[in-house]
């Protein structure tokens, strides 16, 4: 069986990885859909939050301690169910257990799992330069397929106008979100565990105000569409 799927991953650190995963999980659900959420890597914190938004446990994939036949049995056991799976990268697309390889990155779960990615950039002070940021990922590793950049932090509607250009025109990647300068609430501090996820530190009130930032910015039908044309799943 199918299971659609999309990875939600990011250039960087603090990129707004965590963000657009909840909102879009949020959205998603608005459409009656059971969304099963995933974070790559260890992480305990991020996987809190996407189980509020979801209203599913999310689960971990982390292919340095895990490896392949682990993560893969996991995704289909829990996913099974589900009308699509949303899989939050962790760092940068690329950053894992070393410098030469994607041991333990989200671009390893990515392939192994056979994902769409879509990049989230910082678009904050570039412009066309966001096009050779993306084909730089998109181009990086041959079995990672990058279909589409999320751009956050950005400016004025021309600055928009002008990123959607330029992917166009020199990468081809399209543009299926962005979202403004302070246009998402905030989450509270993860840094170090001090917050974990409970309904007090992430009421449904703020996973609302985030799905409602993004309602009219992100190109969910187009997402959606992505994530049930993904590869065919490896035969467990």
């Amino acid at each position: 069986m199918e299971i659609p799927r999309i990875v939600i991953a990011g250039t960087q650190s603090g990129a707004g990885k965590t963000s657009l995963t909840l909102g879009l999980t949020a959205l998603l659900r608005r459409r009656g859909l059971k969304v099963q959420t995933f974070k790559v890597g260890p992480d305990y914190l991020d996987p809190g939050y996407l189980t509020r938004a979801s209203g599913r446990p999310c689960y971990n994939l982390d292919g340095w301690m895990m490896g392949r036949d682990y993560v893969e049995n996991l995704f289909h056991r829990m996913a099974a169910d589900c009308d699509i799976a949303v899989i939050e990268g962790v760092m940068g697309l690329f950053d894992g257990a070393d410098a030469v390889s994607s041991d333990g990155s989200t671009a390893q779960i990515a392939e192994w799992l056979r994902a769409p990615v879509l990049l989230v950039i910082p678009a904050h002070g570039v412009a066309r330069s966001l096009a050779a940021t993306a084909q730089g990922y998109a181009q990086f590793e041959p079995g990672v397929n990058v279909v589409g950049v999320l751009a956050n932090q950005c400016g004025s509607d021309s600055h928009v106008v002008i990123l959607r250009e330029a992917l166009n025109a020199n990468c081809g990647l399209p543009l299926l979100g962005w979202v403004r300068r302070g246009g998402l609430p905030a989450l509270s501090s993860r840094h170090l565990g001090l917050l974990s996820a409970t309904a007090r530190s992430v009421p449904d009130d703020l996973i609302n105000q985030l799905a409602d930032a993004l309602s009219s910015c992100l190109d969910t039908d187009e997402i959606l569409r992505i994530a049930r044309h993904a590869q065919p799943l490896a035969i467990i």
